[in-house]
């Protein structure tokens, strides 16, 4: 979290469970443990002929999921 962006305000129902010294609200969570936030940035190191694993896992997992649909 060395470029500066970071989350200023965590939304209603969300608390805050991992910070840093440059990220005050690293990761976040809903009160019913069922939503979580994480703040990194896989996009530096992705291009478009080679995706970051991250964005490729995604990526399967949603098909898999809207073909079960």
């Amino acid at each position: 979290m060395s470029h500066g962006d970071k989350l200023t305000k965590i939304p209603k129902g969300f608390k805050v469970v991992a910070s840093s010294k440059n990220c005050p609200n690293a990761t976040i969570v809903n009160n019913e443990g069922t939503i979580y936030g994480v703040q990194f940035h896989p996009e530096l190191r992705s291009t478009v002929m080679r995706p970051h694993p991250i964005f490729v896992n995604f990526v399967k997992a949603a098909m898999k999921y809207r073909s079960s649909k």
